[in-house]
């Protein structure tokens, strides 16, 4: 049976008009019309996946190496605390279950202790950089790829700042985090404790063929912080 044939036999079945069918299917062309820029509008703004494909952690050298007892050694023999402040680092160091393959920074283990400025940057780049080497030759990434760089530090904040922000979508982006020891030390006492030097680098995307070689996907949290509540320590 041709067209006209289906056609004519659905006009019999319904019993409408050729020019009353049509005039039935131009309110559901228009309704598609309308809905159709609203729909393409909510795909492209809608909120996409973000994905932790690879990270990296910056090892130092092992001349700046620095056990517990190295760390408390060099602590004591500068002569810059007062006993109980000497103590106290002391009995959180030992507490703190941090062991002897850590890392102290070369400004506070030479004599005399160079604890300035230039020697806090130096510290960082070699740390940061060294991180982000190690991600780019696990990930075969260009830095060219790279539309977004974060970099976490509360304890040294120069100027130029070491953060730098370029949001384009569907990009990758490299996040930072590292501490800085030297420009702390001696200023701190709860930093010497539990810091040392190192750095870590992640690199993130929301790029959707990335989904099947990512470690995790990231979600979005939110962290309370009850310690102002007397009930928020009852478990």
């Amino acid at each position: 049976m041709g067209k006209m044939g289906t056609r004519a036999t659905a006009v019999q079945l319904t019993g409408l008009e050729l020019n009353r069918m049509a005039e039935l299917q131009q309110p559901a062309v228009s309704t598609t019309l309308i809905i159709l820029p609203f729909a393409v509008l909510f795909w492209s703004k809608r909120s996409r996946p973000v994905y932790l494909v690879d990270f990296s952690c910056y090892k130092p050298d092992d001349e700046l190496k620095a056990s517990v007892d190295k760390v408390l050694k060099v602590t004591e023999n500068r002569g810059l605390f007062q006993e109980d402040s000497f103590h106290f680092q002391k009995r959180i160091a030992n507490r703190a279950c941090i062991g002897d393959e850590t890392y102290l920074p070369r400004g506070a283990t030479s004599s005399p202790p160079n604890l300035s400025f230039d020697q806090a940057r130096s510290e960082a780049e070699s740390v940061m950089l060294g991180a982000l080497d190690s991600l780019f030759d696990k990930t075969d990434l260009k830095t060219s790829d790279v539309r977004t760089l974060i970099v976490n530090c509360s304890l040294l904040n120069p100027v130029p700042s070491l953060f730098f922000q370029d949001r384009k979508h569907s990009s990758y982006a490299v996040v930072v985090s590292t501490e800085n020891i030297t420009h702390s030390w001696y200023s701190v006492l709860l930093t010497n404790c539990l810091f040392r030097v190192g750095a870590s680098a992640l690199l993130l995307s929301n790029k959707a063929r990335d989904r099947s070689h990512s470690k995790c996907v990231l979600t979005h949290l939110v962290r309370t912080h009850t310690g102002s509540v007397e009930t928020g320590n009852l478990f």
